[in-house]
């Protein structure tokens, strides 16, 4: 019936949904400082060290280190790191 299929599709979403939620998060998609998922991974240039935007701007308000190897660095810039946020979000599906 279409009761029944429809039941069926909403239990594979949820199913699908479930997998997606639960599934293991590599380290390397991790904020060093937040051990967050990373949703706007940028790259501190100085040392090649990627975090989520807001934690290292705020890391970098207050220190001037590399969060990770405590290494002084002369410059605070970052860059937007497009290729891990890409894969991130196809390993999610999003």
């Amino acid at each position: 019936s279409n009761l029944e299929a429809a039941a069926g599709r909403v239990v594979a979403r949820l199913q699908g949904e479930r997998e997606r939620l639960t599934k293991p998060v590599p380290d390397g998609f991790r904020c060093p400082i937040t051990q967050e998922v990373m949703r706007d991974p940028v790259m501190l240039i100085a040392t090649g060290h990627t975090y989520e935007r807001a934690s290292i701007e705020r890391w970098l308000s207050e220190h001037s280190t590399d969060p990770k190897t405590n290494v002084e660095v002369e410059s605070r810039a970052l860059i937007a790191n497009h290729g891990l946020r890409s894969t991130i979000e196809e390993y999610f599906g999003k």
